[in-house]
This record gives structure tokens, C-alpha cells and sequence, in this order.
């Protein structure tokens, strides 16, 4: 009886090493302040170009190392987002409009997408992050090329921000 129990301890210990290893806190909101931005961003460029804001995608991609980032209506492309732009989709517009802070946001979006292709045994060039809003919730999806890979936490992302 008592190796049984040793056993499903095993496991159970295991399992809870697996779930603890994909655990990230955000103990300063750093989330919920660059989520909050996305969404409102987004609701802007979604009333400028009169779509739902549903519908619109960012895509973030690099290329010849540096960052590209176009708009999506579904799979329609409405416009190139030039880095400059890109931070007001992560910061708060009193604090995007500096210069050293785009270039900080263009640098950590790289450095992401480096250690992701590197993670996913894949190249660099051909990873794609996907910001959506629905609901009143930021998702991001990655893919290699216009494979999709995985949901990825906007935490995940972000942290790279600091």
C-alpha cells in the first residue's frame, strides 16, 4: 500500500512541477496597464478605419533584423505600422511619444522573437506574433510563418519591456 501511494505521489509531483514551471506573476500590473493599452489603441484605430476592432490583427514579425508590424482586417491588410506607432499599442501615449522608449520597444520585440525561434527550433525571420482583441481580452498567438503555434501569455511577452 504504502509504494501505491509513493507512486501517485510521483506523479502528482510531477504534474505540479510541470503546472508551476508555466507560472509567471505580475506582481507590479505591468499586464493589465499594457493590456488596457492594446484594447484602447486598438478601439482607436478601429474607429478611424471604421471596422470592428474585433476583426483587426497586429502582426509583429522581423525582417533583415528589424521589426514589422502591419494591421490586419482578418486576413486584409489595412496598413504598415511603423515602429514608432508600435509603442503606443504597449504604453501609455505620455510615455510612447519619447524616443528612447520606441527604440527600447523595437529592441525587446527582437530580442522576443529571437529567443522564441530559438525555443521552437525554428528561424527567426519566419516567427509571427498575432495581438487580437476580443472581449475586452488581449490575446496573442504565435506562429512560424502562417502556421499557427501556440497561444502565448501577453505576460510572456511583455516582460522583455522592463
Amino acid at each position: 500500500m504504502k509504494r501505491i501511494f509513493k507512486k501517485k505521489n510521483a506523479a502528482l509531483t510531477n504534474k505540479l512541477k510541470g503546472a508551476i514551471a508555466e507560472i509567471s506573476i505580475d506582481v507590479f500590473g505591468y499586464e493589465k496597464k499594457i493590456s488596457h493599452n492594446i484594447i484602447n489603441h486598438t478601439r482607436n484605430i478601429a474607429t478611424w478605419e471604421n471596422v470592428l476592432s474585433e476583426r483587426l490583427y497586429l502582426r509583429i514579425s522581423q525582417e533583415e533584423h528589424k521589426v514589422i508590424s502591419n494591421l490586419y482586417d482578418q486576413d486584409q491588410h489595412i496598413k504598415s505600422v511603423p515602429t514608432d506607432e508600435l509603442a503606443f499599442f504597449f504604453l501609455e501615449e505620455g510615455i510612447a511619444v519619447l524616443p528612447n522608449v520606441r527604440n527600447k520597444i523595437a529592441f525587446s520585440i527582437k530580442k522576443y522573437l529571437k529567443e522564441f525561434a530559438t525555443a521552437n527550433q525554428i528561424c527567426e525571420q519566419d516567427v509571427q506574433i498575432w495581438l487580437n482583441v476580443k472581449q475586452d481580452v488581449v490575446t496573442v498567438k504565435a506562429f512560424h510563418n502562417k502556421t499557427y503555434i501556440k497561444e502565448i501569455s501577453l505576460l510572456s511577452l511583455i516582460k522583455y519591456f522592463k
